[in-house]
């Protein structure tokens, strides 16, 4: 499918940590830019940006924010309340799927998942092939709606996204651990340091959302992403590589405990999860010829330069 197809998108989710990401790129590219959000103000001053306000059950509304669309990303959902997570994270796809099913001009409709779906795992190498157990409820109704979308019958190119832990300078997550350098994150870094980060940046996710609506997917296609095939995303990798950017040598201990003590911890806590040791593989992205447009070095020099500017 050529760029000049698609003049008009459509998003949810787009204040969210990735969506603002995605309508970025799509304005940067001469698009215009439908969004669903609940609120106007946050968008009133942007050009060629369409607001329908309303949240993400409003049948009515998700009519009006595909009419036209030729692309849909949906990044909208519930993170934090599990009252709420049903409500938006399936029911929210239900009615959008609805809407999607009645339009005629939708070509291309990306599904914003988690890695989390995977739930927990002792596998070495984790692959879209893997089977998915998930075991929280942020878990099982972000799976529950990728089922969804998969079974929906769509008559359109559907592709599905599954980022591991999402990061940017706004909302670093693990990256705080050398940001602040407390006690208590030194104490986190000897029990956490050996696992793996999962980490991706939100604008690397945005390039692979938009990368894959020129990519003609002769059926639904699901992808990890992470940069774990880079062997420094872990905590203490990540940890290391972004105190590297400073100029200040301060020494450091690095030494962390082996991944299968926290683990343990947290399984005696809370019960079975993904092991410390997994990896997401990023070999199917690449059968496809996607390649991450900064990976994890560059991102992690993306949040040091932003802070050293607020600083």
């Amino acid at each position: 499918m050529s760029e000049t197809y698609f003049k008009q998108a459509a998003i949810t989710g787009a204040s969210g940590i990735i969506g603002r990401y995605i309508v970025k790129d799509l304005l940067a590219a001469g698009w215009h830019v439908r969004i669903l959000s609940r609120q106007l103000q946050d968008w009133s001053d942007q050009p060629n940006v369409q607001v329908v306000v309303a949240d993400i059950n409003n049948q009515d509304a998700l009519e009006e924010l595909l009419a036209g669309a030729s692309a849909v990303f949906h990044c909208a959902a519930e993170l934090h309340d599990e009252t709420r997570m049903h409500e938006v994270n399936v029911l929210g796809t239900a009615c959008l799927l609805r809407a999607l099913l009645v339009t005629s001009t939708v070509k291309y409709f990306s599904y914003l998942s988690s890695a989390g779906v995977i739930g927990p795992s002792f596998a070495h190498i984790i692959d879209e092939n893997c089977e998915c157990h998930p075991s929280n409820e942020y878990e099982r109704t972000k799976y529950k709606a990728e089922r969804m979308v998969a079974e929906a019958g769509l008559n359109m190119q559907v592709c599905i996204l599954r980022p591991g832990n999402v990061f940017d300078s706004d909302s670093p997550g693990l990256v705080i651990l050398p940001l602040e350098n407390t006690i208590k994150h030194k104490i986190l870094l000897f029990i956490k340091g050996n696992e793996g980060a999962h980490l991706i940046h939100a604008k690397d996710v945005a390039a692979a959302a938009l990368f894959f609506m020129h990519k003609k997917l002769s059926k639904i296609e699901i992808f990890f992403l992470s940069y774990d095939d880079d062997k420094r995303n872990t905590v203490s990798g990540v940890y290391r590589l972004f105190r590297s950017f400073s100029s200040e040598r301060r020494r450091c201990c690095f030494f962390s405990l082996p991944d299968s003590i926290p683990y343990i911890m947290r399984k005696l806590r809370h019960g079975n999860s993904l092991h410390g040791g997994v990896r997401f593989s990023e070999d199917k992205l690449r059968s496809f010829g996607f390649i991450f447009p900064l990976g994890l070095e560059a991102s992690l020099k993306l949040v040091y330069n932003s802070r050293k500017v607020l600083n």
